[in-house]
């Protein structure tokens, strides 16, 4: 959650709520999904959404929104 201030203000909170199915299709368009296995953690680590089992040593980024920070890795289906 953060705060949302107008002119020194609070005028209340916001929060993200993300359908990480819909954002990882629409971001990746014409790629063969069904090959792939995605994977988001938090930042203590904790699995927040998988698509799957993966193999090996997935391809990881590190994401930072505000003051969250996420890890999404893609790697091959198990």
């Amino acid at each position: 959650r953060q705060p949302v201030f107008k002119n020194n203000n609070f005028l209340g909170l916001t929060i993200g709520v993300y359908d990480f199915p819909l954002l990882i299709t629409e971001a990746l368009g014409e790629t063969k999904l069904s090959e792939f296995v995605f994977r988001i953690k938090n930042e203590n680590g904790k699995t927040l959404w998988k698509s799957g089992e993966m193999r090996g040593n997935p391809a990881d980024a590190v994401l930072t929104l505000r003051n969250i920070t996420w890890k999404i890795s893609a790697g091959w289906k198990k």
